[in-house]
């Protein structure tokens, strides 16, 4: 529902959705410690594709697939390591988008969608996928 780069949009969606009968001065740092280094979000990201590809093994999915299933969460921008812009595969790109842009779309309908995942263009995001 955020944008995990950004430090500012992870700081309020762990606000928003973090229960909020947990001790606040223990929430509070451990927001501010997550939104400080970004590299662990990132690197769990890089786990999650890597299960990704063990799990796809023996499912019948088509060659684009398997090519962007290492790199579904990689960003445009590189943060996190892992191929940059357009080093990223077009597969990859797309299907990231369309990832995000389906959750969003279910979760807060076509306005919201649209308003969030404009700012992620170039980010996050491919610019010419989001322009689509």
């Amino acid at each position: 529902m955020c944008d995990w780069g950004s430090p500012k949009d992870l700081e309020h969606a762990l606000e928003t959705d973090w229960n909020s009968t947990a001790d606040h001065r223990v929430r509070r740092e451990v927001i501010k410690s997550v939104c400080a280094d970004l590299t662990p979000v990132a690197q769990s990201a890089v786990m999650y594709c890597a299960q990704a590809v063990v799990l796809s093994k023996g499912l019948p999915v088509g060659d684009g697939v398997l090519e962007a299933l290492p790199f579904m969460y990689n960003r445009y921008d590189g943060l996190g390591g892992g191929p940059v812009g357009d080093e990223l595969s077009v597969v990859a790109r797309i299907c990231g988008v369309a990832a995000d842009t389906a959750v969003l779309l279910r979760s807060l309908g076509k306005q919201q969608d649209v308003e969030l995942m404009l700012p992620r263009r170039g980010g996050q995001h491919c610019p010419e996928c989001i322009d689509l």
